[in-house]
């Protein structure tokens, strides 16, 4: 993720990779916290392994849209030649 959003090709698709990455170690910190006693029980869902229906759909749609920010990077014309 560090690598699509240093390739991004606009500042929005920058800010969007940071901001993914951002709430993916955020949810990883808490619920790592909570479960060794250091942080308080908060309903975190461990991104991609705990069942929560709407946190699963949100955390797949903006890996999808990372992916799509990286497919657009700033030097595309490597895909040229898979055209």
């Amino acid at each position: 993720m560090k690598e699509a959003a240093r390739m991004a090709h606009d500042n929005f698709g920058y800010l969007f990779v940071i901001g993914t990455m951002a709430m993916l170690f955020f949810q990883l910190l808490v619920n790592v916290g909570m479960n060794i006693g250091v942080m308080p029980v908060a309903g975190v869902p461990l991104p991609l392994l705990s069942y929560g229906g709407s946190s699963m759909v949100t955390t797949l749609a903006a890996i999808g849209i990372v992916q799509s920010v990286y497919l657009r990077r700033k030097n595309a014309n490597i895909l040229e030649g898979v055209r």
